[in-house]
């Protein structure tokens, strides 16, 4: 799980695109492997839905993470009964051009799905205009979850 750096260091993801997308992959597992808990599901079940092997499966969770290709992981998502989104943010940490002064690691994707829920699990933008939501209260909200860290 990614976290935010609150003095002027740099996060460990903005050494690389690399060792960004391996904390994106890392939080996507996070997910997948609390869908799992919920279930009540074991590696050595996951892998019989997946069609791997369980030794592949651990391997995959625990070790060669920056490995598993977008794909995979929809995949996974689905054979738990969800769904996998990617989101292009901007919260202000790297200004266009400069790739020096990245000091949080990306939002963690728990943030997005409590975000979404709270506002009713819309489905695209005429839902949340049809709730009645205004831009300024998305903003609110949106905020509320950046600094709630929720």
């Amino acid at each position: 799980m990614t976290s935010n750096n609150t003095n002027n260091e740099k996060h460990w993801t903005a050494e690389s695109d690399e060792n960004f997308w391996f904390a994106v992959v890392l939080d996507c597992l996070f997910q997948l492997e609390n869908r799992m808990a919920e279930l009540g599901m074991n590696y050595a079940e996951f892998s019989e839905r997946v069609g791997l092997s369980e030794d592949e499966i651990e391997r995959l969770f625990n070790e060669d993470s920056d490995e598993i290709p977008m794909t995979t992981l929809v995949k996974w998502a689905k054979a738990l009964g969800m769904k996998l989104t990617l989101v292009a943010y901007d919260d202000g940490d790297v200004k266009v051009g400069s790739e020096d002064n990245a000091r949080c690691g990306p939002v963690n994707p728990e943030i997005f799905a409590h975000c979404w829920k709270i506002m009713g699990k819309p489905r695209n933008v005429w839902d949340i205009r049809k709730k009645g939501w205004k831009g300024s209260v998305i903003k609110f909200l949106y905020s509320t979850c950046r600094f709630l860290r929720i």
